[in-house]
């Protein structure tokens, strides 16, 4: 499709490595080591596909803008793959980009007077976007990144798409919203929580964005007892059994006398941990030819199941974990602060994530379910 000439110009910027340490099993995709070694454990790029699946519904939506890219695979070589061609094309580097880059990037874009910076990657781009940018600057993030605790994003791509139509169409809305990332000093003493580095102004209303993820309190020693208690029930003896990341999957662990990784996807087996901090490929060939099971609990404030922080669950190991093999856990408090569901669900293929939805079965405490719905974001 070629743009046409509308009310609105929007700015693109792609972070190109956004994403990879995800199924890589590292905790985030920053830094040139860290990239390196999530290639080297068979990770690939993912935030072009996703800003494709945005484009793309743009197109069937038609919905008239005015693109203006930076050069190569910070913007134009996306927008080109998913059949679009630029209005603008700015500067840019051709080869691995720093966050340096993405910073000065944003602000090259204001030069084209942009309505709107729409930016692919995780908490660390928003941080490097918001560097360039000024205190009227509307921005919406593409979650592309490993995590995602920010409340700039919309919830999938194809949401992003919405968002800019209904903009563009004159009923859009702005909202204020907070930039956050992983505060490293907790997580060293074991808790996750988050740092605040500043507020942008999104399009979107707060009901159309993913929300930033809000640490949960943590529940009585008696309500994480009772719910390892019933998820001990469900256990398979012969299933090799997933731990998902964070506080509440980890207080279920450590109630069986296990320690699992807080950010991690670990392996457990005849009640051992045999394997820990597990990549995609490595969680894939550790469980071959076992049944398989998963445990795994919504973020807090935002409610995303599956696909923020978690996406060592691949497509391959998703299949194996349909129906009751997805066991899910949330405290009562966490489930009452997201308002009883849904809980979202955004996979890299759109039509896994609606098979995994529909009502699903939460386990809240001793003899204790909820009957939730997972939706595809």
């Amino acid at each position: 499709m070629m743009s046409t000439l509308g009310s609105w110009t929007v700015g693109l910027v792609v972070n190109p490595v956004a994403g990879l340490g995800g199924p890589a099993g590292l905790s985030g995709s920053d830094g040139e080591g860290i990239q390196a070694e999530a290639i080297r454990r068979g990770s690939l790029p993912r935030s072009a596909d996703r800003v494709g699946r945005m484009l793309r519904e743009l197109s069937r939506r038609e919905v008239p803008i005015r693109l203006v890219v930076p050069a190569g695979p910070m913007g134009e070589d996306a927008a080109r793959r998913a059949g679009w061609i630029p209005d603008i094309v700015i500067a840019a580097p051709a080869t691995a980009t720093t966050a340096a880059d993405t910073t000065a990037v944003a602000a090259a874009l204001l030069e084209s007077n942009v309505n709107v910076i729409v930016f692919a990657g995780g908490d660390g781009t928003a941080r490097d976007v918001m560097d360039g940018i000024g205190p009227d600057t509307v921005v919406l993030g593409i979650p592309a990144g490993v995590k995602m605790h920010s409340g700039v994003f919309a919830r999938s791509p194809e949401a992003a798409a919405g968002i800019l139509a209904d903009a563009v169409r004159g009923s859009g809305r702005t909202s204020v919203a907070e930039v956050v990332d992983i505060d490293e000093d907790a997580r060293r003493r074991g808790i996750l929580g988050s740092r605040l580095f500043g507020r942008v102004n999104v399009l979107g209303s707060s009901k159309q964005m993913q929300g930033g993820k809000i640490g949960s309190q943590a529940a009585p020693r008696e309500v994480l007892g009772g719910i390892a208690f019933e998820v001990g029930q469900r256990l398979d003896p012969k299933a090799m059994v997933l731990l998902g990341p964070g506080t509440t999957v980890a207080a279920v662990a450590l109630s069986w006398g296990l320690k699992s990784t807080l950010l991690g996807i670990d392996v457990v087996h005849d009640g051992k941990v045999i394997s820990t901090n597990c990549s995609a490929s490595e969680l894939r060939s550790v469980t071959s030819g076992y049944p398989l099971q998963a445990i795994v609990s919504p973020i807090g404030g935002q409610g995303f199941l599956l696909g923020r922080g978690n996406q060592q669950l691949d497509e391959t190991l998703l299949t194996r974990l349909t129906g009751e093999r997805l066991i899910v856990v949330c405290t009562p408090e966490k489930l009452g602060s997201l308002g009883g569901g849904p809980f979202w669900i955004d996979t890299p293929d759109p039509e896994l994530s609606l098979a995994l939805a529909g009502p699903r079965r939460v386990i809240i405490g001793r003899r204790q379910e909820a009957v939730i719905h997972l939706k595809n974001a």
